[in-house]
């Protein structure tokens, strides 16, 4: 499985489309820098950024390159608009984040990670009565032809790169409506542990096809059931976010 998916883009558009509808805003910042640089502490700040996306380590990934290119870019605009560049500088952090946060998951928790989100799915399918094992990220089950069959659980399989996506989304979510802090805590915790079990149930879900269908009921549940269950998932956390936001008397910032 691909660390990424379609995941970041779908970010990477939310980004874009909230400086379009800011854009009044970010125009009138830039208007408002009165000098065509913005100073020697902006100008160190945009040259560090453009030496970050040099030096950054380069992955073959696309939106590694993509975060790359904007970082740079980034960096002239910071020596050119100053101030006018701290909402870009956040909406390229959170899409950075949801690009680095599968990779560093990978990197430094799996296999940790992994043997979690295998464990929670092997209780959950065995306190259902369905017969499987597990040794160490490695699932194994009968499929319904009595034939054996395992699959394996990495870090990208477990749903990092969806748990990344629902935390930059919920940042997003955040810059047009904020909470107050602690609620914000409240819902974000709230947030991940519906993010957990949604993707517990995804796994499932790809054991039950591999059982009923082989591997081509695997290969194919993998592919879609997360592109299913996460909009699902998100669509009852941002009615909650939204009810809680305008019970709390929330505005748009």
């Amino acid at each position: 499985m691909h660390s990424h998916g379609l995941y970041p883009w779908a970010v990477l558009f939310l980004c874009v489309l909230w400086i379009y509808i800011k854009r009044g805003e970010q125009i009138e910042a830039m208007v408002s820098e009165p000098e065509k640089f913005s100073g020697l502490p902006f100008i160190f700040l945009g040259v560090l950024a453009l030496a970050a996306s040099l030096l950054l380590p380069k992955d073959v990934e696309l939106p590694s390159i993509v975060f790359e290119m904007l970082l740079a870019y980034l960096g002239l605009f910071v020596i050119f608009f100053g101030r006018a560049a701290l909402i870009p500088t956040v909406l390229l952090g959170i899409y950075g984040f949801s690009v680095g946060f599968p990779v560093g998951v990978a990197k430094y928790l799996d296999p940790q990670y992994s043997l979690a989100t295998v464990w929670m799915v092997v209780t959950a399918l065995k306190t259902s009565g369905f017969q499987l094992m597990s040794q160490g990220q490695v699932i194994s089950f009968l499929n319904a032809n009595g034939r054996e069959m395992s699959v394996f659980i990495d870090a990208a399989c477990s749903g990092s790169a969806s748990m990344a996506i629902f935390i930059a989304i919920f940042a997003l979510m955040m810059l047009d409506i904020r909470l107050p802090n602690k609620s914000a805590l409240y819902m974000l915790a709230f947030g991940v542990v519906g993010m957990t079990v949604q993707n517990v149930i995804r796994l499932i879900v790809i054991i039950l096809a591999g059982h009923y269908y082989d591997y081509r009921g695997i290969s194919v549940a993998h592919d879609y059931a997360g592109y299913i269950l996460f909009p699902a998932w998100f669509f009852v956390f941002a009615y909650v976010y939204l009810k809680y936001a305008k019970r709390l008397g929330q505005g748009r910032v």
